[in-house]
């Protein structure tokens, strides 16, 4: 007989609930949050995340997180989105910009005392 078939275990059950210690259960939206901001951290774990329709997903679930009002889990994935995406046009070797963008052509620059010419 589980708790809740046991007599009283309906009553101890709803009073948990009442009173919020009853276990809380994570939400769908939480689960592919979390999963898709583990993956960040690895290029390679990031591009599996995104190549089985991951990033889909993630805006789903951002959409969840914000459709119940979670905006700490919005907020999250929001950033977990900004940062596959990033790395999406990374690895298609489009310039991203912004602060990030601190590789860049030289051509053109004179470096004085390097014996350049400074019309060069």
């Amino acid at each position: 007989m589980t708790e809740t078939h046991a007599p009283g275990g309906i009553r101890n059950a709803l009073s948990r609930l009442a009173d919020g210690t009853a276990p809380r259960r994570e939400a769908a939206y939480e689960t592919t949050i979390d999963e898709a901001a583990d993956c960040v951290s690895s290029a390679r774990d990031a591009a599996a995340f995104v190549a089985a329709g991951g990033e889909g997903r993630l805006a789903r679930a951002v959409a969840d997180a914000d459709a119940a009002g979670d905006e700490r889990a919005a907020e999250r994935g929001r950033r977990t989105l900004a940062a596959l995406r990033r790395l999406r046009s990374a690895a298609r070797g489009e310039n991203v910009g912004g602060a990030a963008d601190q590789f860049h052509s030289g051509h053109g620059t004179v470096l004085p005392g390097a014996g350049q010419p400074r019309d060069r």
